[in-house]
Formats: structure tokens, C-alpha cells, sequence
């Protein structure tokens, strides 16, 4: 053990007393080092940590999504409740639980192949109906019929004109998806499938192609936009068509 041995004199005048201390700083901030040290090893180990953030995307403009039902005569196709026979008007107007309950679902796959696909995004669109004015019965003014169709934006009609989908790209290594829609009747419980184009435009009806049923949605992760477009084509669309499909007679 080292011992510093200090002799002080008598003396009759004041004096100062210089006591002589080691100041060793080798293990100030030692601690914040030791951290800084260890997060670049576990960088050097692990890598740096995936972005998995989403980013909340819109479409480049107000956009309108149309759902057009067979007619009951089975002859065209129409963007009514009540001409296709799905529900009354009285059903329509006074919104009775069974037309409360039906939606349109709109799912996003990764690929076109039906068999191995994978779903990543489903919006359900039920709510704020485009409209048209109807005379009322018994002159009780003019009401709203509400329609088949919504017409999206982001200040009135904002649900289901966002997607919400990964701020980096590389998570997934998806730049794109395909959407496709069905109808749930609330009255009966059944879905219904709906085409991009009436199934007549096709020589095969009842035997359509990809294309028939799909659309290809872009995103643009630079200003946080998507597009969608019919397959094969670069189209932007500012009006999406949907048409109900009828499976073969029973014959």
C-alpha cells in the first residue's frame, strides 16, 4: 500500500497547505463509449432494423367506383339497387337492415394466379352511396335513392380512397397488386363476383380470361400515390366499371 506521509511545522505566520491529489480521467464517459461500441457490433452482427412503417397513399385524384348488377330481365346491366331486382325501393330508401348489411369487398392480391395468390389489403365499401333524386309517393317531396356506386375523394367520401401499404418498397419487393371485387347481400348471405367488362364482350362468356376480373394497382412511393389500371394497359383510371357476373344456365 502506498502512503503519502505529510510533516507539518510549527510556524508562527500563516501558511498554505498544498495537498497534491492524482487525478486520473482514463474512465470518464468510459460508459457511453462501451454503448456506442456495443450498438455497432450488433449493427455488424444483425444489420440495421427493417423500416415496416406504412405510409397512408391516395389515389391521383377523385376517383368513382361503379358496381353495375344484371337487370331482372337478365338482358344488361344496370347501376341500380331496384331494377336489378336486388332490393325494393321502399329497402333502398328507408335502408332496412338487409341493405345495411351488403357491401362491396375489395381485395389486393400479389399476383394474377389465382391458385397462389396471396391477399394484402381488403376495403369493405358500404357507406355514402352516390344518390339520385326520386319522386316520393303520395307527393312527399323528392328523395335520395341511393345507387350502386361511390364516388371517393378525400375531403366527403375519403374511406376507401386511401391504402395504406409499407413506406419501403423492398419489405416485400411489391410494387404492385390486383384488385378485385365482390358483392355481399345482406338478404341472402351470398357473394357475387363482379367483372371489369360485361361478360358479353368476351366470344367465352363463361370461360373469361385473367383480365376480366381484375385491375392492376401501381404504387409511387416517391409522393405516395397509387394508379390503377385495366391489365395490359397504361390507362389511368378515373371512372372504375364493374360488371355483376352470371354463371352459366342450368340447363
Amino acid at each position: 500500500m502506498i502512503v503519502n506521509n505529510y510533516k507539518i511545522l510549527k510556524f508562527n505566520g500563516d501558511r498554505n497547505l498544498i495537498v497534491p491529489i492524482n487525478m486520473n480521467w482514463d474512465f470518464l464517459d468510459r460508459e457511453d463509449a462501451l454503448n456506442v461500441y456495443e450498438e455497432s457490433i450488433i449493427t455488424e452482427i444483425i444489420g440495421n432494423p427493417e423500416n415496416y412503417e406504412t405510409s397512408r397513399f391516395s389515389y391521383r385524384f377523385p376517383f368513382k367506383q361503379v358496381f353495375n348488377f344484371k337487370n331482372t330481365g337478365d338482358t344488361d346491366w344496370v347501376n341500380s339497387y331496384v331494377d336489378s331486382g336486388r332490393f325494393s325501393e321502399n329497402a333502398v330508401l328507408n335502408k332496412t337492415n338487409a341493405f345495411k348489411k351488403s357491401f362491396f369487398k375489395i381485395d389486393f392480391y400479389d399476383s394474377q394466379n389465382t391458385r397462389r395468390r396471396k391477399n394484402y389489403l381488403t376495403i369493405i365499401l358500404n357507406k355514402k352511396n352516390d344518390t339520385i333524386d326520386i319522386e316520393l309517393p303520395n307527393n312527399q317531396g323528392i328523395g335520395k335513392l341511393s345507387v350502386p356506386s361511390y364516388s371517393l375523394n378525400p375531403l366527403t367520401n375519403p374511406e376507401g380512397f386511401y391504402l395504406y401499404w409499407f413506406e419501403n418498397p423492398d419489405i416485400l419487393n411489391l410494387t404492385k397488386l390486383y384488385m378485385t371485387v365482390k358483392f355481399f347481400d345482406g338478404a341472402d348471405g351470398t357473394f357475387t363476383v363482379f367483372t371489369t367488362k360485361k361478360q358479353t364482350d368476351s366470344t367465352t362468356p363463361y370461360k373469361l380470361t385473367t383480365d376480366y376480373f381484375m385491375r392492376e394497382v401501381n404504387f409511387n412511393f416517391t409522393n405516395k400515390t397509387y394508379t390503377i389500371q385495366n391489365i395490359n394497359s397504361q390507362n389511368v383510371l378515373s371512372t372504375l366499371n364493374w360488371y355483376e357476373y352470371k354463371n352459366p344456365p342450368i340447363v
